[in-house]
């Protein structure tokens, strides 16, 4: 293509004239306005996601829908987009991708047009440090950097430019800039114009700032109480340590240090997180809290922004399966998958060894749907100077990688000499990770357990009661069987297991940070979840992995950074 064209091409995609192929392949129904589509990201009418369109109706009005965003979600510091708008709006926390994109769903549920933004914004060192919670502006554009966030200019610190990505939605400006009930616009006329949101960048009141030490020093009071590493590597054989997390052990160290030294100050007092300004002025803003320099670029979707843009913004999640044979791994029959980050945010993945389609093999299974290539049953494998047939009972080898920030490698873990017949789950999670994914799969647990009941014959075998008249018969199948009732209750458990667990770590890892005055951004996490291993304790201590239960392996926990 001549470059005359494809600048043309360019021109005309940034300034929102044409509609790219791409653009609308990332719509889940291909047909439909970009503007106003679904897409895996922008969730709104889909399965759960529903729920999106039900507050958007409740909320009623242009203005009512950003103001809840804006003043109820917490910015969290990361790149690109990692969270769907389901689990974003459940857990009121993201990005400012994924908190575009909760907003852009809540807008287009209810037929307002509604696109991303990004360019290049102007902060003061103030604005910057109160919107990230960091007193330094050095530093907090340091860390902004490490997570992959585009820094302009920083020569000098009164007039900081980075990139960033806001809304713009299509609203009628002249009734009442948004406040009344929700109108559609269909193009930019008759009072209806493109009006930019930034759900993202808010102020926030510390209480500290009022008292005549200020923040600086209540963040500081616990600068030299270390954790004790020794009495935990202990804690099993000591009575007032034992079945307590770190953070349990160190916040007892803690209040006991500022009770001697600090009489009255709290562990809240030295975190401090403060509270969101919130705007309910009844109207939506004329403009952005700060200053934008340069041009802007438009997009529709995720997709379309990664098409044109030289860094993505999605994530993804690749998964290989490996055989073993003769002791060897065998590289050459290497199947697997490759899962967005978004769709790991509110679905499961799961390893296991089953029929699907007529076919028994050891596949990957997207909330229980075959995604990528597997490895068949009694496939004959020659590998390790001879061959071997796979079967059940075979071994093989899990490796995965995910993606990080930007410029640098995935993170890889490697799980081996895995046993076909056993279930496994692939854990991903970090800063998107939130109580509501514990809720939702505790729920979707409880459903399973309805939907699918057990009965056990006396030889100790578990058949699915599918006519669900409390006894055993010849239509009932075993649950190693029956593939659906295996997804929904193993993999049901194993996916609560892991939300449970990861949400818990990212809870203590968030709070301990802030009492030890550090900022630690998660990039990820990723392992697997497993029925067939358990720990068991040797000499008190629990190191010892033995086949027979239920194992959460956490191989892969990548911090991007920690800074005081």
């Amino acid at each position: 293509m001549p470059m005359f064209q494809r600048l043309l091409i360019t021109c005309a995609m940034l300034c929102g004239l044409v509609q790219t192929p791409h653009a609308l392949a990332a719509c889940l129904v291909t047909d439909s306005d970009p503007t106003l589509c679904e897409t895996p990201e922008v969730l709104y009418q889909t399965g759960e996601a529903v729920v999106l369109q039900q507050k958007a109706q409740q909320l009623g009005s242009a203005v009512a829908i950003y103001e809840y965003v804006r003043n109820n979600t917490e910015y969290s510091l990361y790149h690109g987009a990692r969270s769907s708008s389901l689990n974003t709006f459940l857990g009121l926390s993201g990005n400012q991708v994924d908190l575009a994109s909760t907003l852009i769903a809540l807008y287009r549920s209810v037929g307002i047009p509604a696109r991303y933004v990004v360019g290049n914004i102007q902060l003061s060192g103030d604005q910057l440090t109160n919107w990230l919670n960091i007193t330094n502006p050095e530093l907090a554009v340091a860390i902004l950097r490490n997570q992959g966030i585009s820094i302009i200019d920083d020569t000098d610190m009164d007039a900081i430019v980075l990139e960033h990505v806001w809304v713009e939605a299509l609203v009628n400006f002249a009734n009442y800039r948004g406040g009344q009930q929700t109108q559609t616009c269909t193009q930019q006329a008759d009072g209806c114009q493109w009006l930019a949101l930034d759900p993202s960048f808010k102020y926030r009141q510390y209480a500290s700032d009022a008292t005549a030490q200020g923040k600086e020093y209540f963040r500081n009071l616990l600068k030299n109480v270390a954790f004790d590493y020794d009495a935990y590597y202990r804690a099993e054989s000591n009575q007032q340590l034992r079945d307590k997390s770190p953070l349990e052990i160190y916040e007892e160290q803690a209040l006991a240090y500022l009770r001697e030294n600090h009489p009255g100050v709290t562990l809240e007092d030295v975190i401090d997180q403060g509270s969101i300004i919130p705007e309910t002025h009844g109207f939506l803003p004329s403009s952005l809290p700060y200053k934008v320099v340069g041009n802007l670029r438009r997009y529709n979707t995720v997709s379309e922004h990664d098409a044109t843009e030289a860094i993505d913004w999605s994530k993804e999640v690749k998964v290989s399966l490996v055989p073993i044979a003769n002791g060897v791994v065998c590289s050459g029959f290497k199947n697997g998958a490759t899962v967005s980050v978004v769709d790991l945010s509110t679905k499961r993945l799961t390893v296991n060894w089953g029929v699907i389609d007529g076919r028994t093999e050891l596949a990957l299974r997207l909330d229980g749907a075959k995604v990528g290539g597997s490895i068949s049953g009694n496939l004959t494998i020659g590998c390790g100077g001879g061959s071997e047939r796979f079967d059940i009972g075979s071994q093989f080898n899990i490796e995965v990688a995910i993606d990080g920030p930007p410029n640098e490698d995935p993170i890889v873990v490697n799980y081996q000499n895995l046993i076909a017949g056993g279930y496994y789950l692939v854990a991903t999670g970090g800063e998107t990770s939130n109580w509501t994914q514990v809720q939702r799969a505790y729920q979707q647990l409880l459903d399973a357990n309805k939907q699918y009941p057990l009965l056990r014959d006396t030889q100790g075998h578990v058949y699915v009661d599918t006519d669900n008249n409390g006894t055993i018969d010849a239509g009932d199948k075993l649950l190693l069987d029956d593939q659906e009732a295996q997804d929904a209750l193993t993999g049901g458990l194993l996916y609560t297991a892991q939300a449970h667990y990861y949400t818990r770590l990212k809870e203590a890892s968030k709070r301990y940070s802030r009492l030890q005055h550090i900022v630690s951004p998660i990039a990820a996490f990723v392992g697997v979840v497993s029925t067939v291993y358990e720990v068991e304790k040797v000499d008190s201590t629990p190191f010892a992995v033995l086949p027979g239960g239920l194992l959460i392996d956490l191989k892969g926990i990548r911090l991007n950074g920690s800074w005081e």
